[in-house]
């Protein structure tokens, strides 16, 4: 499993259209809908980069990937096996999860924000107890911590928040292992905190017990090499 890591950087408008040309009909609609252009460099990017990894490990044109939704709108790419993906972004940050497995990945920046009438409104009764502690700092820190957890376990899911944020439980052992409790009961999903980005929370849920690669990718490398790519395969 690879965990690409991307900080976004300003890009200027021609390259962002020119990177445009390259991605499909509906997700270039969605960008030119965005009024920041943060999100639009975001968006594009962790395309690309998944069309850079589509390109390299099985050898096919950009023209020729194909991505598509299942009925909750989590995207997959068509007529490929075994390819897995889940992208989240937030304040500088894109993360992109990739696997041969169902794979859920959520990042969060730190905000100082009411969090517990959140938690009340969105968590279950046991996780509203674990956030709350003596520490302020503490209990905004495991408010983040349940929500990527939460989020990350909806995304493995592919069914959206048609799955109730309260309807499940995240645990944490005491030997620090995280539990989901669904419908009164224990899965087997696998939960991972990685926390190399200071300020933020970034969560990944599930089932196979697979190594995890976590790659920190440069964007403007990452966007001139896609190009490059690009052109070679005009030539």
């Amino acid at each position: 499993m690879d965990i690409f890591i991307v900080k976004t950087l300003n890009v200027k408008d021609e390259k962002i259209k020119k990177m445009c040309e390259h991605i499909s009909c509906e997700k270039r609609i969605k960008v030119n809908k965005f009024v920041n252009k943060n999100d639009k460099i975001q968006t594009i990017v962790a395309d690309i980069l998944i069309r850079d990894q589509l390109i390299k490990k099985f050898n096919i044109r950009n023209e020729n990937i194909s991505f598509n939704k299942n009925t909750y709108g989590k995207p997959y790419v068509e007529k490929i096996q075994n390819f897995n993906f889940n992208i989240s972004h937030s304040g500088e940050f894109v993360v992109v999860a990739i696997s041969e497995h169902e794979i859920g990945i959520d990042i969060e920046k730190i905000n100082s924000i009411e969090y517990f009438d959140i938690a009340k409104n969105f968590f279950s009764n046991e996780e509203v107890r674990y956030i709350i502690c003596p520490n302020e700092q503490e209990s905004l820190e495991r408010f983040y911590e349940v929500w990527t957890l939460k989020e990350a376990y909806i995304k493995f899911n592919g069914k959206g928040l048609s799955i109730p944020l309260n309807s499940f439980t995240i645990f944490f052992d005491k030997d620090n292992s995280i539990k989901v409790v669904d419908r009164n009961e224990y899965n087997n999903h696998i939960f991972n905190q990685i926390n190399i980005l200071p300020g933020y929370k970034l969560s990944l849920c599930r089932l196979n017990n697979e190594s995890i690669d976590i790659k920190i990718i440069n964007q403007n490398e990452l966007i001139d090499y896609f190009l490059e790519l690009i052109e070679k395969e005009n030539i």
